[in-house]
C-alpha cells in the first residue's frame, strides 16, 4: 500500500527543538536547553505529599473542571502577591489562571483577534 501525504507535509523539515529533546534520554549528556531542568531539582517528595493531601481532602474539586477564570483562592493569592510586590491591581482586578497553554492561547485570541 502506498501512502500519499500532502506536498506541504512532504517538505517538512525536523524541528531543532525536537532533535535536541531526542538526546535528553542519554544519561551522559547534561542539557542546558530551556525548559528542561535537572530532574534532581524537582521537589518530588513535597509534591507527592501535597498531591496526597489534595486527593484525600478535596478530590472532587481537584479532578473536576472548574470555572474558566481559574481556582478562586489561587486567583486571589496571585492578585494579592502582584499588588504587594509590584503595586499593580485593584479590588475588581480580573486575574485569570489558565489550566493549560491551549486555554491561554484561545482566550488571548478571543480578546485580541476579530
Amino acid at each position: 500500500m502506498e501512502y500519499r501525504i500532502s506536498d506541504k507535509l512532504a517538505a517538512l523539515k525536523p524541528s531543532a527543538i525536537r532533535e535536541i529533546f531526542k538526546s535528553l534520554s542519554d544519561p551522559t549528556i547534561i542539557s542546558f536547553a530551556a525548559g528542561n531542568p535537572s530532574p534532581l531539582s524537582f521537589p518530588a517528595d513535597e509534591l507527592g505529599e501535597i498531591s496526597a493531601d489534595i486527593f484525600k481532602n478535596q478530590s472532587a474539586l481537584a479532578l473536576q473542571y472548574g470555572i474558566t477564570e481559574g481556582y478562586p483562592p489561587l486567583r486571589q493569592a496571585v492578585s494579592a502577591r502582584i499588588l504587594d510586590k509590584f503595586g499593580i491591581g485593584s479590588d475588581n482586578d480580573e486575574t485569570i489562571i489558565t489550566t493549560g497553554g491551549q486555554q491561554g492561547i484561545e482566550l488571548l485570541c478571543k480578546a485580541l483577534c476579530n
